[in-house]
This record gives C-alpha cells, structure tokens and sequence, in this order.
C-alpha cells in the first residue's frame, strides 16, 4: 500500500518502525514503505520531514536518529508495559 494523504503517510511510518521497535531503519528503507516505486523526487527530505513531525506527535525522545536512519524507542514513544 502506498499512502495518499499525510495522515496516512506518518500511520504508515508508525507502523513500519512500530513493526521492529530499537531497529534502525534506513532512510531508503522508510521510503520504499512510503510511496513504493514513486518517491518524491525530494525523498530523503520528505522522509526526515515525516520523522521529525512524527516524532514531535509522539513526544521528546520516541524516535532516534542515527547515522544510517532512525529507530523507534517504544518504551519513550508508547510508555512502558510494566507501568
């Protein structure tokens, strides 16, 4: 699937980083699952533009940004299961 709309778009880079939590995501990776075989021509911009918003909705900290892409970290992004 290939999302449409914005909000689509940051549901779909939710659920690809929520998939596997302290992973590191490349930036290629991230948008292959966001628009597939049409990327904007601008792709890597739009894909730090999508994290940084996302990461501001799920607060300080939730997605980490490294040197070769970006991993969510549940326990900052969703809270901690243990209370």
């Amino acid at each position: 699937m290939v999302p449409a709309r914005t909000s689509e778009v940051f549901r779909c880079l939710l659920a690809v980083l929520a998939v596997r939590p302290g992973d590191t995501l490349s930036a290629e990776r991230l948008a292959d699952a966001l628009w597939g075989e049409s990327p904007p021509s601008s792709w890597a911009e739009a894909v730090r533009g999508c994290v940084v918003r996302l990461s501001r909705a799920l607060g300080s900290g939730a997605i980490d940004a490294t040197p070769v892409g970006y991993r969510l970290c549940r326990d900052r992004a969703f809270g901690s299961a243990g209370g």
